[in-house]
């Protein structure tokens, strides 16, 4: 099959005619695809790092750093197609994303360490706390219970790693597309 010359002519902006049904989306929605890419990069850097020996804390900074150009290219040419310039724009995503750095790190260390679940536990116990503790504490018996079988050789540790990711990047992920929508890329 072989693209029309209509089909490949340029419209204005980067990339509309490559995926012109995904660029119809609205914003969020590319958001959300850029993310999963960004996410999925940041997490196999992660496990990269974590495999070959560095602790926590560097891996999931180095693994954010990566994924900020994930996102920064999308972020400007998919999600908001930002007119402003190159050194602004990413400006303004780099501060974005340290202070997203700060706060995915803090997350992942504090989960994975039992920080989290601690402060739950004490301060927080009569402010929802302990009903948090024993959803996290359900949701890692549900899913080890499931996967006991298939998931021969991996720690309790492993698993609370992989959810505390998924919570982090969540949190960041809804305060990264307020920032760049509301901040940086702002119409």
């Amino acid at each position: 099959m072989s693209l029309t010359e209509d089909q490949l002519q340029y419209s204005g902006g980067a990339g509309r005619w490559f995926w012109p049904k995904l660029r119809a989306l609205p914003p969020f929605v590319r958001f959300l695809f850029t993310g999963i890419l960004a996410t999925l990069v940041h997490y196999v850097v992660l496990r990269m790092l974590l495999a070959a020996g560095l602790s926590m804390g560097p891996s999931n900074v180095l693994g954010f750093v990566t994924a900020l150009m994930v996102t920064y290219i999308g972020n400007r040419y998919f999600v908001f197609e930002a007119r402003r310039g190159h050194v602004s724009s990413f400006a303004g995503v780099a501060a974005g994303a340290v202070t997203g750095a700060f706060i995915h790190t803090s997350l992942m260390i504090g989960f994975t360490s039992g920080a989290v679940l601690s402060f739950l536990a004490g301060p927080a116990a009569d402010f929802g706390g302990r009903g948090l503790i024993f959803f996290w504490q359900q949701v890692l018996t549900l899913v080890g219970e499931q996967l006991a079988g298939v998931m021969t050789g991996e720690s309790l540790l492993e698993l609370s790693t992989g959810f505390s990711f998924v919570i982090a990047s969540g949190t960041v992920a809804v305060l990264t597309y307020c920032w760049n929508r509301f901040v940086v890329f702002k119409a």
